[in-house]
């Protein structure tokens, strides 16, 4: 009986997954063209914040859609000391 009804509500609900995929929306990956590691988003007010860790620096990029960091508005968070060796960074003070 629980398999009739799952399979009524799915053949009820496919065309409303089919209208999904049929979005003209569409992107190409990658939507970053940046090499970092530890990519990290969030959403806040209408902005997505994007960050990621690089050999040199934290650089944090705002932008109003997810898919266009071309033209985010991109901010230094974290820039180490030049005394600081990339293998000591994690003790740096900030």
């Amino acid at each position: 009986m629980v398999t009739i009804s799952l399979l009524a509500l799915f053949i009820g609900l496919s065309p409303l997954v089919s209208a999904q995929n049929n979005s003209l929306d569409t992107f190409t990956n990658p939507v970053l063209n940046e090499v970092g590691a530890d990519p990290f988003v969030a959403r806040d007010d209408g902005y997505y914040y994007l960050t990621y860790t690089t050999a040199t620096n934290i650089t944090i990029l705002r932008s109003t859609s997810l898919t266009d960091w071309d033209n985010a508005d991109a901010k230094l968070a974290f820039d180490p000391p030049v005394c600081v060796s990339q293998s000591n960074m994690e003790n740096a003070v900030v």
